[in-house]
C-alpha cells in the first residue's frame, strides 16, 4: 500500500483512463489468494476478511475477486447491470456456488450469498 503512495500524482491520468479508455476483457477475475495475516493478536481476534470490492474500467465492471483466510475462502462478484441484468447476476453466483461445491470434499457453508 505504501507504493501506491507515489503513484497519487498520476491519479487524474489514471482516473480519465479508468472514465474513457476502452475496455479490453469481458470480466476481471483478481486471485488475491491466501492472506497471510495472524489471527491472534494480544486481546483480540480476526475472524475474517472479505475480499475488497473493486470498481475496474468504467466499461465493463464485471469483476470476481477471491481471497483466502484462516481456510476459509470469500467470493466476490461485482457487475453493472448495463452489462450483466440482475437475473443474470443471481444465476452466475448460484453457478459459481455450485462449481466450487462440488469440487470440495466436505460441505461448503457458504455465509452471506448476495449478489
Amino acid at each position: 500500500m505504501m507504493m501506491m503512495e507515489a503513484c497519487h500524482p498520476a491519479l487524474h491520468n489514471f482516473t480519465n483512463f479508468l472514465k474513457y479508455g476502452k475496455s479490453s476483457n469481458d470480466c476481471m477475475f483478481s486471485n488475491l489468494g491466501k492472506i497471510d495475516i495472524p489471527h491472534q493478536y494480544q486481546h483480540f481476534e480476526v475472524e475474517s476478511i472479505f475480499s475488497p470490492s473493486v470498481m475496474g474500467p468504467l466499461g465493463n465492471t464485471t469483476t470476481m475477486i477471491v481471497s483466502t483466510y484462516r481456510n476459509q475462502m470469500d467470493f466476490t462478484f461485482v457487475a453493472s447491470e448495463g452489462y450483466v441484468p440482475f437475473v443474470e447476476a443471481e444465476a452466475i453466483k448460484e453457478k459459481m456456488i455450485s462449481i466450487l461445491k462440488s469440487q470440495v470434499e466436505q460441505p461448503v457453508e457458504i455465509l452471506n450469498a448476495t449478489a
